[in-house]
């Protein structure tokens, strides 16, 4: 007869509890640590820092028998409802999601005035974006003040850091009731059957949780950018910027009052400093603002996000003469994306994607910053396979396929491969490409051993001027 293994002690998850805080509490109960229990019930690498299940579904039928739960309560306590039963149709929205608007197992946040009356890790908690108590209309905590370590989603108690503080006795910051909104409405659309909408855009009022939360980290993202006055801070630095509780709640009140603020959003945006430096069309005040937007937004549910982009150039087009030529581009840039490209009749002029990259010897994250600046041009077929034409790519090629000898002194040089160091995060690689193209610096050598840009060398002194 084979014994059936379970926990001595049991208890189904709160309504609002996280399921990463129920493993710290079944593990706490039960003697044990939350790693020991993660073995047990089968729960792997990888696996424990997705058992929020933002994009997938994580094997959690031996947790289940371990703790005599059903399955379906189990899933109650993380995101598979709500976002990972959707991956099919919106793995990049979710991905994302996952990646930046979700907490990780070494990052986690509390209220400890929450804590106090029922000590137990709610769910939307783990939603990284949210950063007020909307019960108690504090801060939440991340960093316990004894350690000064980030708390995470792993430690031994739920009510105290791995340090032994107990978070309980965390000092909070009071805030306005307005910074707390974004965290009452993800706490009614989580667990309360009917809700008010907040929103007064029937648009927004239409979608799901998981689209009104990729709308607000996509916005978030480029507040974060007129907040810092740099536009080059890349999702995972928006993130984590001192900047990034501030950014959350302009985007939720931006959504609030869509589409009014929008505008207003699109008018701070234009006036961030050096937005277009590297831009062939100083007159264009929004840079590769446009090309990042539809990119972002380049899916049926926001459609009316695109169209009040247009309607903003539109409205503003007398007074700003360079948004009629902005929106002229975007409209053919859409109209592009929209159809697809017979490749069986047009295959001399178009070449893979991969096989692009390979060409110009660079990473896909560069390629989306040459394409941002319409230096290369990309379409897709029927099946969304990618494509550059070939018009595009020789254009670069020429840059590096002729020989140049090397009439400098090495140490007074740098490969393309290296010129990441220098450039630093004052311009982008992209960027730099631009300003090859444009002439604006030169190469003084190539390498036979590389391939594509990376065969071309730089003196050192060349570069420094462009930032």
């Amino acid at each position: 007869m084979k014994i059936k293994n379970i926990l001595l002690w049991r208890e189904l998850p709160y309504l609002d509890e996280s399921i990463r805080g129920y493993m710290i509490r079944l593990s706490q109960a039960n003697y044990t640590t939350p790693q020991k229990l993660y073995k047990l019930a089968l729960i792997k690498g990888s696996e424990s820092n997705n058992l929020l299940m933002a994009n997938n579904e994580v094997d959690i039928s031996t947790l289940s028998q371990l703790t005599d739960a059903k399955n379906e309560v189990l899933l109650r306590s993380t995101f598979y409802y709500e976002f990972g039963q959707y991956i099919s149709v919106d793995e990049k929205i979710l991905r994302l999601i996952r990646a930046f608007g979700m907490c990780s197992i070494g990052y986690s946040q509390i209220c400890p005035k929450c804590l106090i009356e029922s000590p137990h890790h709610r769910k939307h908690w783990e939603i990284r974006v949210s950063t007020t108590c909307h019960i108690h209309h504090c801060n939440l905590i991340k960093i316990c003040p004894k350690c000064k370590y980030l708390i995470t989603s792993q430690r031994h108690f739920v009510t105290h850091c791995d340090c032994m503080f107990d978070l309980r006795r965390c000092g909070v910051q009071r805030v306005e009731e307005t910074e707390t909104y974004l965290a009452r409405w993800l706490y009614e659309k989580l667990y309360c059957s009917q809700i008010t909408s907040p929103f007064r855009s029937e648009k927004i009022n239409e979608l799901s949780l998981r689209h009104v939360l990729y709308l607000h980290l996509i916005l978030s993202y480029y507040i974060t950018h007129i907040l810092s006055s740099n536009v080059r801070i890349n999702y995972s630095e928006a993130s984590r910027s001192v900047y990034s509780q501030e950014a959350a709640i302009k985007a939720f009140q931006m959504l609030l009052n869509w589409p009014r603020a929008f505008h207003n959003f699109i008018d701070s945006y234009r006036m961030i400093p050096n937005l277009t430096s590297f831009i062939r069309e100083p007159s264009n005040q929004l840079g590769s603002f446009p090309v990042s937007f539809l990119r972002n937004f380049n899916f049926p549910v926001y459609s009316f996000v695109v169209n009040e982009f247009l309607n903003y150039c539109e409205d503003k087009s007398t007074d700003v003469p360079f948004l009629k030529d902005v929106k002229m581009k975007f409209e053919k840039r859409l109209s592009r994306i929209g159809k697809y490209i017979d490749f069986t009749a047009l295959d001399k002029e178009y070449i893979k994607f991969p096989t692009a990259l390979s060409i110009l010897g660079i990473s896909e994250y560069i390629m989306t910053h040459l394409i941002e600046l319409e230096v290369i041009t990309m379409v897709r077929d029927i099946n969304g396979w990618r494509y550059c034409t070939l018009e595009s790519i020789k254009k670069i090629q020429g840059v590096f396929e002729k020989e140049i000898p090397l009439i400098a002194n090495t140490k007074e040089t740098i490969t393309f491969r290296g010129i990441q160091e220098l450039l630093g995060k004052k311009i982008r690689v992209s960027e730099f490409i631009v300003a090859i193209l444009e002439q604006r610096i030169q190469p003084c050598g190539t390498l036979k051993e590389e391939i594509g840009l990376n065969r071309l060398i730089f003196r050192v002194k060349d570069v420094i001027p462009l930032f």
